[in-house]
């Protein structure tokens, strides 16, 4: 009986040891197939890369076949390498073979290939920028995804330009990706692309809030003079978000007279807080006199969140008008006033701050008197 027992647990432990060594040889083979592939990626740079690169300088149609079999056919890292040098002939034909090798090949290459598109001064035809566009808007992972859309901005073309902006149409275009395709966006600067977006587009070519929002955002970033008439007709949208975006844009180009249409806005977003928030973060970040004025006047006839947001983004707007406003909110019945006032007002490099905050010591007794206290000895 002891004797089968003893028996039984030397076996019991024994497929315990090779359960346990079964998983050590599998993370083994796993690290030195990671050592091999390390060794095999220096390798073809060190070894392989220099040659490829001097085919390539030849640029003829012999060059061009050799390097589109190495990226069709070899394996994936050596394929990966061969892109670049690929591109590097600057011919028509690399494009589309590039394309196809980014639609058909393992995920190292398909990167691979249009990382090197990107890099490559190469024009695509409308062909090629369409198929571009597919694979932005198709079902590529987003690293692919996001690589088209990269090499769509660096065209600098109206083909590539119309075709970054249909995209942000599509339901497969998530918040992520559709902030990628505003920053190639506002890389543009050809006068043509830019005669498109603000005089033909802004201005009733395209309807998607999305794409307006894009668009106004891009005329921001260039301060367009071309947009601001565009701009001042989509405050009212029935969008929030492009009414927000229209407000940005405006202060970014100066807004004059505005703040009546702004009190319009946020009393019709009362009940909706954040394009209200947005709306106020864009004056903000405009940083210019008319905007502070606006904040400082919305601080004034609104209340609530509304106000308070309005007195916390009055710290960026650096003013004499907004500092006045701030150091009054100081000694405000509200307390929620008066923390979104002191937060701000520390923002401001300026001795007149020193007083009121001395008071504020003085009245307070709570959390608000140690900031102040502890603003002032820093």
């Amino acid at each position: 009986m002891t004797r089968t027992l003893l028996l039984v647990t030397a076996l019991f432990f024994a497929a315990g040891d090779m359960a346990s060594l079964r998983r050590e040889f599998d993370a083994k083979k796993v690290e030195v197939n990671r050592r091999r592939r390390n060794e095999r990626k220096k390798a073809i740079e060190k070894e392989l890369v220099p040659v490829l690169k001097k085919i390539a300088a030849l640029k003829n149609d012999e060059a061009v076949s050799f390097l589109a079999n190495v990226v069709q056919t070899e394996m994936p890292d050596l394929a990966a390498a061969a892109c670049r040098s690929l591109a590097a002939t600057g011919k028509p034909q690399a494009v589309d073979i590039l394309l196809k090798a980014a639609r058909n090949r393992p995920p190292q290459v398909r990167e691979a290939a249009l990382d090197a598109l990107r890099g490559a001064k190469i024009e695509l035809s409308e062909a090629q920028t369409a198929q571009v566009r597919s694979l932005l808007t198709g079902k590529s992972p987003p690293k692919i995804r996001k690589a088209a859309a990269r090499i769509l901005g660096a065209q600098d073309s109206l083909p590539a330009a119309k075709a970054l902006l249909e995209a942000l149409r599509s339901r497969r275009i998530d918040d992520e990706l559709a902030a990628t395709i505003e920053t190639e966006l506002k890389r543009f600067k050809k006068k043509e692309v830019l005669d498109f977006f603000f005089k033909e587009a802004l201005a009733g070519g395209v309807k998607s809030p999305r794409q307006l929002v894009a668009l106004l955002h891009v005329a921001a970033e260039k301060k367009s003079r071309d947009a601001y008439e565009a701009a001042q007709k989509l405050l009212d949208h029935r969008s929030a978000e492009v009414s927000a975006a229209a407000v940005t844009t405006l202060a970014a180009l100066g807004f004059k007279g505005g703040s009546d249409q702004i009190y319009k806005l946020l009393r019709k977003w009362r009940g909706k807080l954040e394009p209200a928030l947005d709306l106020l973060v864009g004056l903000a970040e405009s940083k210019s006199a008319e905007a502070s004025r606006i904040l400082v006047g919305v601080s004034r006839k609104f209340s609530g969140p509304i106000a308070v947001a309005a007195l916390s983004l009055l710290g960026r707007a650096q003013s004499e008008e907004a500092l006045s406003r701030l150091i009054e909110a100081l000694e405000d019945k509200d307390v929620a006033v008066r923390t979104a006032a002191m937060k701000a007002i520390q923002q401001y490099k300026d001795k007149r701050i020193i007083g009121p905050l001395i008071g504020l010591m003085e009245r307070e007794n709570g959390r608000l008197k140690g900031e102040a206290y502890k603003f002032l000895v820093r």
